[in-house]
Parts: structure tokens; sequence; C-alpha cells
């Protein structure tokens, strides 16, 4: 669903909000057979970029926050072992 506009198809190329992304995910999911979530893809784009060293406040913003409260709630953990997990990342990425 077009989350400006809240039609179906509009037509305008608006970006789907956060239920019609779940609700395409579910679908394929089902389509093919898997279980899966959004909110995985979501938290996995976070902790990668964090470890990639991207800054806080820009996570935030490229997640929708209005604040970098919530990331550091949930990820503080992470910033403080960026290094840890990009050496661990690089171990198990393929080649």
């Amino acid at each position: 669903m077009c989350a400006p506009c809240g039609d179906h198809d509009c037509g305008a190329d608006h970006l789907p909000n956060k239920d019609g992304i779940g609700l395409a995910v579910r679908r394929a999911c089902r389509k093919a057979g898997v279980t899966a979530a959004a909110y995985g893809s979501r938290h996995t784009y976070a902790t990668s970029a964090l470890a990639k060293g991207v800054p806080g406040a820009t996570v935030a913003a490229l997640l929708g926050h209005s604040s970098t409260a919530v990331l550091h709630r949930h990820y503080s953990h992470l910033t403080s072992q960026a290094n840890v997990l990009r050496n661990a990342a690089a171990l198990v990425r393929p080649q």
C-alpha cells in the first residue's frame, strides 16, 4: 500500500510503508515455502552498518528513527564491538 496516499495502485513513485513491506515479505515467503520476517532484514542491515562504522545518526535516519535513542537502546553493544564484529564477519564472508 502506498504510504502517502493510501491507495494500493496509485501509480505514483512512493516508497511502501512498513506494513506493505511486511505483507510483501509474508506473501513471498508463503509462495517460496520459507519462513522469514522483514524485521530480520532491518536488524541485519542496522547491525551490518554499525559494524562497518557507519555513524549511528546516519543509521538511525536510514531506519526512519527521529533520533538515535532507539538505535542506541537496541544496538549500543555493537558500537563498542565494531572491530570484533568486522573481523568475525570477514571470517565467514564468502570469497
